[in-house]
């Protein structure tokens, strides 16, 4: 069984930690196994909510209990809309991924829709895990 977070923003060392205040945030999820390997057919959606209009820059993958793989599909609606779903994918064919490693961090984002408006509600949702105990994913964003 995997438990999931929503991850805080949380502003890099470098940024502003007001968001909406010109500074970079951070938006993502975690999931962990309890410390057995990360059953992702049994791993819950993440929903995170964006505080500021902005642009994802990259997208960073981290795994413990490897090395290991693992993909993440990143959906994205309005706040006023109903909860992001596969039909909202922004990841394109280029989800976050690891690949037999413990990290990877992309920032091409080759074909992903990348602007964010204040409010809008981002999904996270493991769709495979192996030989990792727990998997975080992190979106920066800059205004």
């Amino acid at each position: 069984m995997s438990t999931a977070a929503a991850l805080a923003s949380i502003p890099p060392p470098s940024s502003s930690s007001t968001p909406g205040g010109g500074g970079t945030y951070s938006k993502g999820a975690a999931w962990s196994g309890g410390g057995l390997a990360i059953v992702a057919s049994s791993a819950d959606v993440v929903y995170a909510e964006a505080p500021a209009d902005g642009t994802i820059v990259s997208a960073t993958v981290l795994g413990g209990g490897g090395p290991g793989s693992c993909a993440i599909e990143v959906w994205k609606s309005t706040y006023p809309g109903a909860l992001p779903t596969s039909a909202n994918k922004i990841s394109a064919s280029a989800p976050p991924t690891i690949t037999a490693a413990s990290k990877s961090k992309d920032t091409t984002l080759a074909g992903w829709t990348t602007a964010v408006a204040a409010g809008d509600i981002v999904g996270f949702k493991l769709l495979s895990a192996s030989a990792l105990t727990w998997v975080s994913v992190i979106l920066e964003i800059t205004p």
